[in-house]
């Protein structure tokens, strides 16, 4: 009676010693199964054979340099320098290369301003003295004038006697650098003209700041802790004051003759100090050639405003005697 597979194979007789079985033929790559066949020996001899054809690549395919890579029982074993990874260390090549966190802009407690705007005290009832600040990497908005067209006190006085005259309320600090145009003390009587200059010393200034945000913005992408660095633009504006006024009488005294403004680049020292540092090291880093031509471009802004930091504020019709003291004060 025929017997099924399962009672055929416990058959009673006593068997001798198996041989070793070969690796399965399905088992590997070719070259896999090849080596798996020959003696240690055997397998350095193939594998020279085949590195000088070409032949043999790594996982990923990759060449394999001469020694790098053995397959063993179907295994790729890396050799220590090369450019795989061994189980025994997860993957890592036992040099750190993990950058420090990146500082983001946004976070720094002086993004827009490094100081404050402050103020001079006033002028009588002609608006302020003086107006300072030092604006950071973020420290202009699209914020429009605020500024109270009543103030300061004189300015109503100087639209009913200069007729032939359009005054506005002008800003010492701008609106959008962070200015108070409800306090006398920021603001200041400007012919229409004047204004007009005032607010090119105020664009060139708002153009430096957009390089130095760039340069804020490439350091943090950069990782360099940009956290000591107080790179920045001060703004610093004064009228003439009484010595230099319009009149000696009525509303004119309160009205300066020019407008001195001057605008400095601040908090350079210590990134001029990392560029050339680093620079230094490599004098092609494109990173660092980027930092420093923005640098150079918020100068020339910067030197561009102080172009028209005299700002002429006189009279554009001639004052005459009797109107100039029509209401005295």
């Amino acid at each position: 009676m025929a017997l099924n597979r399962e009672e055929n194979s416990k058959s009673d007789r006593v068997r001798g010693p198996e041989r070793p079985r070969a690796a399965s033929a399905s088992t590997g790559t070719a070259v896999q199964r090849m080596l798996a066949s020959q003696s240690a020996v055997g397998n350095t001899a193939v594998v020279q054979m085949l590195l000088q054809a070409g032949h043999l690549r790594a996982q990923g395919g990759e060449h394999v340099g001469e020694g790098e890579g053995l397959f063993r029982g179907g295994h790729t074993v890396q050799r220590a320098g090369g450019r795989g990874s061994s189980s025994r260390d997860g993957g890592h090549s036992g040099r750190s290369s993990a950058r420090p966190p990146r500082i983001r802009v946004s976070t720094l407690p002086h993004v827009h301003h490094i100081q404050l705007p402050t103020y001079g005290p006033t002028f009588g009832r002609g608006g302020g003295t003086r107006g300072h600040v030092i604006l950071g990497p973020r420290g202009f908005s699209d914020q429009r004038s605020d500024a109270n067209s009543q103030l300061p006190p004189a300015i109503v006085d100087a639209r009913a006697t200069y007729t032939n005259e359009t005054f506005i309320a002008g800003h010492l600090v701008n609106a959008s650098f962070g200015g108070d145009g409800r306090r006398s003390a920021n603001l200041t009587i400007l012919t229409s003209s004047a204004n007009g200059q005032m607010k090119s010393f105020d664009n060139s200034i708002k153009l430096a700041l957009d390089n130095v945000s760039n340069i804020y913005e490439r350091l943090s992408r950069m990782s360099v802790d940009i956290t000591p660095l107080r790179l920045g633009v001060e703004v610093d504006v004064s009228p003439a004051g009484e010595r230099y006024t319009w009149d000696t009488h009525g509303p004119g005294k309160y009205i300066s003759k020019f407008i001195h403004c001057v605008a400095t680049v601040r908090g350079a020292g210590l990134l001029e100090d990392w560029i050339t540092a680093e620079l230094t090291k490599d004098s092609s880093n494109p990173n660092w050639l980027y930092v420093r031509g923005q640098l150079d471009i918020a100068d020339r802004y910067i030197d561009h405003a102080n172009t028209m930091g005299m700002i002429d504020n006189e009279p554009r019709h001639p004052i005459a005697p009797a109107q100039s003291r029509s209401r005295r004060r």
